[in-house]
Formats: structure tokens, sequence, C-alpha cells
């Protein structure tokens, strides 16, 4: 689930908290996590 892309390691951070929040979000929206 982690991109070695330059824009996507800073959201990174963001992401990770994002992830809890929209958990279910990311499970039904597989393509949610590229973001």
């Amino acid at each position: 689930m982690r991109m070695n892309s330059l824009s996507g390691h800073k959201l990174v951070r963001r992401h990770d908290l994002l992830k809890q929040e929209n958990a279910e979000v990311l499970r039904s929206h597989p393509n949610y996590g590229l973001f």
C-alpha cells in the first residue's frame, strides 16, 4: 500500500491519519490507497 513516489511520500503522513478515520473507505475503494 506504500508507494515510492515523491508526491505520495509527503502524503504518507496524512494518509496514516486518513487510514484510521476512513478505514472503511479504503476497503471499499482500493484506488483510494494510491493517493
